[in-house]
């Protein structure tokens, strides 16, 4: 799931969109998202950072809330489960209980 999760962040953001390509990132404050989404896409295609990845995906949904407004992104709440969902799978890992 991380592999294709990444692959489609990293081609949205190469194509100037944020998660779907009728969110276009415009403005300063929508290139920054683009480029946090690229960076996420290459963590998650690097299988560095995973919990950094993640957490930057809640990020990114927060920004994209201020930027598009709530109502035209509630569709993709879903990045939000995905976030919990590789948290609660990582620290299931024997690294995350040693550190």
């Amino acid at each position: 799931m991380r592999i294709l999760t990444g692959m489609s962040l990293l081609l949205t953001a190469y194509d100037g969109s944020l998660i779907a390509p009728h969110l276009q990132g415009v403005g300063n404050f929508g290139l920054a998202l683009v480029l946090l989404q690229a960076r996420i896409g290459l963590l998650l295609l690097s299988n560095h950072a995973l919990q950094h990845a993640a957490l930057l995906l809640l990020l990114l949904f927060l920004g994209m809330s201020v930027h598009f407004g709530f109502g035209l992104t509630i569709e993709y709440v879903n990045i939000v489960g995905m976030r919990c969902s590789s948290c609660s799978t990582l620290c299931r890992t024997p690294q995350c209980a040693t550190g």
